[in-house]
């Protein structure tokens, strides 16, 4: 995942690649994601372009064929919009990518926070390794989760930070 931010501005964007193996007795036909707020511009699934429709938060994603059980497949999704926190039950607290009084961003994303983000199956119970990779303005600092990797090179102007972690 790559996640570009600005201070002081309220959206975002990114780019997600996940990659899956179905694990139905047939082919699947089609599969959901969660995203709340940005919305998807491009998604193709092992290069070929795949169609996203979206009912709410949820991401009803369609490659061109089938995708054969058992057999790894990348999903590719270009994303941008401003994140929908959510409220945590019980304590009303905003759950999701939420600004900080200093102008910068942060987010809590258990539960159900993750999709303001980022498309993902944001449910505790599905763990995934994930790569993070901020891209922020030079003097920005990001900070995520994780175990730091080397920072991959930015454009002029900017900085990537990245990790790599395990979403428990």
């Amino acid at each position: 995942v790559t996640v570009r931010a600005d201070p002081g501005v309220a959206s975002l964007s990114g780019r997600a690649e996940l990659v899956l193996a179905p694990t139905t007795d047939a082919p699947l036909e089609s599969f959901t994601l969660d995203l709340r707020g940005p919305t998807v511009e491009l998604a193709t699934i092992d290069g070929e372009p795949a169609t996203v429709s979206a009912d709410g938060p949820e991401l009803t994603v369609t490659p061109a064929e089938a995708l054969e059980p058992g057999v790894e497949a990348t999903v590719a999704l270009t994303y941008g919009g401003v994140p929908e926190p959510d409220t945590f039950a019980g304590l009303g607290l905003p759950v999701g990518w939420q600004p900080d009084d200093a102008g910068g961003w942060f987010t809590m994303s258990q539960p159900n926070g993750t999709s303001t983000w980022v498309p993902s199956n944001d449910h505790p119970s599905d763990k995934a390794t994930w790569d993070i990779t901020l891209d922020v303005p030079d003097g920005a600092v990001g900070v995520a989760t994780g175990h730091r990797q080397p920072d991959p090179p930015a454009e002029p102007g900017r900085t990537a930070w990245r990790w790599s972690c395990l979403l428990y």
